[in-house]
């Protein structure tokens, strides 16, 4: 069989917690199963599977199936589906198929399952797929298809849950002006990602999109109207994070929610929201529903406390990823999401009378590709058999000094350690805005090669590390440096032992090495030469996440070689256990830290550990400790060498304490 087929007929194995309890008989006998089709939609098949025993009696089954599938076209060819399978309710399975839209042919499913009073249970299904699916809806044509409805940004339904599910209100958010058209589609893609088909419609039946759709437009036509005979509020809803257009390749979005009210002609950031909101996440585009998989707070209510400062977050998943893994096993995968949000709030002195508030954002999803077996890992005995000798440079990045020259020194102390440890090859300083003259005299005396880098034109910040601004885009000027290998560093590692061998990281053809399946732009080895980086930046909006980080992982889509978190050790992981060979068995040491909210720079060894006594500090969510202390002491012992050797004068850095530019940290103020 081919390789694809082989895969397809692959165990799938769910394993859920059984709800149901019955007593089983003393002497069990064989059961088969049973599969009513429910419902076959452009991405999902809905099957009501039953229990069948030597009796006749039928019981719905609830628990772990084992799935083998089949896919065949109508020529007899087999095909790989690509399956997911959520327990809808007891009884009911919602069986996910990518690649479903408009095929043509049978799906094989083979179910096997043993509930109670049986010994054995199998079932084998044949579904014919016509092409013809209940949720695809025929577009309104009506006289009035062209009407431009609502004048705002947005406009909001309250649905009114069954009381199964807890009767709790779900508001529909539509997009607007649109026209008429338009608004019955998103009441159309609302009935089915919502699966509001299931819900009794007054005088629809169930199943019936296209008239549970126009009862919802009905409902926003009287929203509207109502709307236009209430004066113009003068607070909203800001959905601050994610940015609109914004790419996310690891699958966290991150929201930051707060209120504005309008004074003074004009918008002004109040507070952050604390409170109930409610929060729906789904792909905009029509296969996406497949290829990803939202979860947690997708079409949930969610409570936010103050000292949550607005933050919440929603978890992307793709339907088909590795045991364990974080990315996605094919790769390609692009789909837009539209991350929307309502809550119900006042705000005293401005809109004392609550009511419903709204807010949207279209974020893209590009997940990292990794191989569905894990890709072969590196480490240095490995690196160490190969022979090859190239031409070689070691790089950092630097920008600006003219507030704090803590990353000079980080740069010093890091070629410090190179060369203290065999590492003589030309080192490159790439140097972005704001770095003065001392800094670069200071550099250059100490033997690095300054090449000053021009700002990205297309791209922004990192929202997630927004005081790094946008030098670290300079990083794509790496692959113009005159070598054949180039080995990329931050400024805050220290190098532990000779780790020449990475030179030879690339000689499987590989274009890029770095560790993880999601490459960290912190340590890199690469080939210099041209890079269509430009046709990947136009793809998407160049506002990502992390950054260049993210933006790497999308232009070299999984091919990079895996390298050994040996040559990446963190810190705070040495010194949590998580990194268990301690670091003495660390080739390249990370001082990595975050801001954790607070408007402090994030800690680096340059700063001392003056602060470790404070009770509210922390290196990464955790209280310093003893190890911590250990290895930062080692950091300083090099940097003082370094400073010893340096032949031009340099300004101390800049004491830990508030970032000087809080333009992107938000300070809580005003009273909800």
């Amino acid at each position: 069989r081919t390789r694809q087929s082989q895969k397809c007929s692959r165990e799938a194995t769910m394993r859920l917690p059984l709800l149901l309890a019955s007593v089983a008989r003393v002497a069990a006998e064989p059961c088969t199963i049973e599969a009513k089709l429910l419902a076959v939609a452009s991405r999902h098949i809905d099957l009501h599977i039953r229990s069948v025993d030597a009796n006749g009696t039928r019981r719905d089954v609830w628990g772990e199936l084992t799935f083998h599938c089949s896919l065949l076209t109508k020529n007899g060819t087999e095909l790989l589906p690509e399956l997911r399978v959520t327990w809808e309710d007891v009884g009911l399975v919602n069986v996910w198929v990518r690649g479903l839209i408009d095929l043509r042919g049978r799906l094989v499913l083979e179910v096997s399952h043993a509930p109670d009073g049986c010994t054995t249970a199998t079932g084998t299904f044949d579904l014919e797929l016509t092409g013809d699916f209940d949720d695809l809806v025929p577009p309104y044509d009506g006289d009035d298809a062209d009407e431009v409805v609502g004048t705002s940004k947005g406009g909001l339904v309250l649905f009114d849950r069954r009381e199964k599910d807890g009767g709790e209100k779900i508001p529909l958010r539509f997009t607007l002006p649109s026209s008429r058209r338009d608004v019955y589609a998103q009441a159309v893609h609302a009935v089915e990602r919502l699966r509001l088909w299931k819900e009794a419609f007054p005088g629809c039946l169930l199943y019936d999109r296209a008239c549970q759709a126009t009862q919802i437009v009905e409902l926003l036509d009287n929203s509207l109207a109502l709307a236009k005979e209430e004066p113009q509020p003068k607070c909203r809803l800001s959905l601050d994070r994610p940015r609109d257009g914004e790419v996310l390749v690891l699958g966290d979005v991150a929201c930051e929610l707060g209120v504005e009210v309008y004074e003074n002609e004009t918008w002004h950031w109040k507070a952050f929201l604390a409170g109930p909101v409610h929060l729906d996440a789904y792909p905009s585009e029509r296969d996406g529903g497949s290829a990803l998989w939202s979860t947690a707070a997708g079409q949930h209510w969610n409570t936010l406390e103050e000292d949550h400062r607005g933050q919440v977050s929603i978890s992307l998943k793709p339907a088909f990823r590795r045991e364990g893994g974080g990315g996605a096993m094919d790769g390609g995968l692009r789909s837009l999401f539209r991350v929307e949000a309502a809550a119900y709030f006042g705000v005293r002195g401005y809109c004392p009378e609550p009511r419903w508030y709204h807010a949207a954002k279209t974020v893209t999803y590009r997940p990292f590709q990794e191989p569905e077996v894990p890709a072969r890992i590196w480490d240095r005995v490995s690196l160490s058999k190969r022979t090859s000798q190239y031409e070689t440079a070691v790089a950092t990045i630097l920008y600006g000094s003219s507030s704090d020259t803590g990353y000079v020194h980080g740069a010093l102390t890091l070629k410090q350690s190179l060369l203290e440890n065999g590492v003589s090859v030309p080192f490159y300083a790439l140097l972005g805005d704001d770095m003065d003259a001392e800094a670069r005299n200071a550099l250059q005396s100490f033997g690095f090669i300054c090449r000053d880098v021009r700002p990205r034109k297309g791209v922004g910040h990192s929202s997630a590390l927004p005081a790094l601004g946008l030098g670290q885009w300079a990083k794509l000027q790496l692959w113009s440096i005159d070598a054949e290998r180039v080995i990329y560093l931050d400024s805050d590692v220290l190098v532990l032992r000779d780790v020449s061998e990475l030179f030879s990281a690339l000689d499987g053809g590989e274009p890029l090495a770095a560790p993880n399946d999601y490459l960290s732009g912190g340590v890199l080895v690469l080939k210099p030469g041209p890079e269509p980086f430009d046709e990947t930046l136009a793809e998407d909006s160049g506002l990502y996440v992390y950054g260049e980080q993210d933006f790497l992982n999308v232009h070299f889509a999984g091919k990079h070689t895996r390298l050994s978190l040996e040559y990446k050790c963190s810190a705070e992981k040495v010194a949590s256990g998580e990194w268990p060979k301690g670091a003495d068995a660390c080739s390249i040491l990370e001082f990595d830290s975050c801001t954790i909210g607070t408007g402090h720079v994030a800690w680096k060894p340059w700063h001392g550990v003056a602060m470790f006594n404070s009770s509210d500090f922390r290196v990464y969510f955790r209280k310093p400790d003893a190890t911590i202390i250990e290895l930062t002491e080692r950091w300083a012992a090099v940097h003082q060498r370094a400073l010893k050797a340096l032949t031009a004068p340099l300004a101390p850095p800049r004491p830990y304490g508030p970032l000087q530019d809080l333009t992107h940290f938000r300070v809580v103020r005003g009273d909800l």
